[in-house]
């Protein structure tokens, strides 16, 4: 079994001064310690290493030879004088264990968990390991890549106890309250999305946060009669769909210009009385009042258009609405953009001539792997 060995930070109940506890963990030799569980195992306070002199001074040994025997460990976690030790659930019912003696160069063989020393408590430590069986419905756990697009974490007394935070309970009383935090990654959902959905000719969104199932692209958006075309095709397909009403969509063909010609997003409070867009027949056809339109710009050139409008009397974008599809759209871009480098890099390297497998080059990018490649083939970028 292997002894790790750590310090709890924390305040003293007494002075009310930051101050240090040993915890000690023992695992079996060949499992990793979890830190999530250990964080809920100590209330969610944080811990580190050992110093040098910490481990002498509770072990009287140098690290690499530390072991259990023959230190008086605490009974609970309200015994305060004394040093924590928890043993992990893994080594629950193993005897005849071998660890360190605490003594420079020697160990211990045929250690026993509560004959040769008393543990705090036993507690699960361990991070699990794809193959394991589960404990509930007897199948095999399987361990995949995944992407944190939400989260929520208790933070426990860490901050609060830091920055001094009190409030007072239903009596009245001063106490320090629990913290914690949650959060969502709007960009991150957009990039799992892009990431999971996607083939050689580009990615796709799933419905429920797709801004739109059909595209209508005018290949000449300088052209007032195609782009006219295109819109009134857009307004007719979205008029057939019976979840929207006969007056939902009508896009203004000025501000699109107006878009297309400045690259920067257009946003008009009221486009019936704009001087650039009224008396428009696209604005008329769909009485557009407010709208926005932010292009998707990447390496200084367009290439998108994020477009919303609204009928209603009174309604505006505010400047936040502007930012956040300005973020959306930047997002986009960069989406869009990296997709069409991947799939010109993919179609690269399957062009390539095979080459023996050798040790991965220390770049592992595409860029870093072609580089690599070329290096080992006597080819010239």
């Amino acid at each position: 079994m292997k002894t790790l060995a750590l310090m709890m930070e924390g305040v003293d109940p007494k002075t009310g001064k930051g101050s240090a506890r040993a915890v000690v963990l023992l695992m079996r030799g060949d499992h990793q310690m979890n830190e999530a569980k250990l964080s809920a195992a100590l209330g969610g306070k944080a811990t580190r290493p050992m110093q040098e002199d910490e481990i002498r001074q509770l072990f009287n040994s140098p690290g690499g030879f530390l072991g259990p025997v023959g230190i008086a460990w605490a009974k609970d976690m309200k015994d305060v004088e004394r040093p924590v030790l928890f043993v992990d659930k893994g080594l629950e019912g193993r005897t005849n264990l071998i660890g360190g003696a605490n003594k420079e160069d020697y160990h211990f063989k045929n250690i026993t968990p509560g004959r040769d020393f008393k543990p705090t408590a036993s507690v699960d430590l361990r991070s699990v390991t794809a193959g394991e069986d589960c404990p509930n419905c007897g199948g095999t756990l399987r361990i995949d890549s995944a992407v944190e697009i939400g989260h929520i974490f208790k933070l426990g007394y860490k901050y609060s106890e830091s920055m001094g935070a009190r409030v007072l309970d239903k009596n009245g009383k001063e106490v320090t309250p629990i913290m914690g935090s949650y959060g969502i990654g709007i960009e991150r959902i957009l990039t799992a999305a892009v990431e999971q959905d996607n083939d050689e000719n580009g990615f796709w969104l799933p419905p429920r946060i797709a801004p739109f199932e059909i595209v209508v692209t005018p290949t000449n958006v300088g052209d007032e009669k195609l782009l006219s075309t295109a819109m009134d095709i857009a307004r007719r397909q979205n008029l057939a769909d019976p979840d929207l009403k006969a007056d939902g969509f009508s896009g203004s063909v000025g501000a699109i210009e107006r878009a297309v010609t400045t690259a920067r997003p257009v946003a008009v409070s009221d486009a019936l009385i704009d001087p650039f867009l009224q008396g428009r027949e696209s604005v008329i056809a769909g009485k557009i009042r407010a709208l926005v339109c932010v292009p998707l710009v990447a390496a200084d050139r367009m290439i998108g258009l994020i477009y919303a409008d609204s009928a209603e009397p009174g309604a505006a974008f505010s400047e936040l609405d502007v930012e956040i599809l300005e973020a959306l759209a930047s997002h986009a871009a960069l989406a869009i953009v990296m997709a069409r480098v991947d799939r010109e890099l993919r179609g690269m390297a399957a062009q390539l001539p095979y080459v023996a497998p050798v040790a991965p080059p220390p770049d592992s990018s595409w860029s870093g792997v072609l580089a690599h490649h070329r290096s080992r083939t006597g080819q010239e970028s």
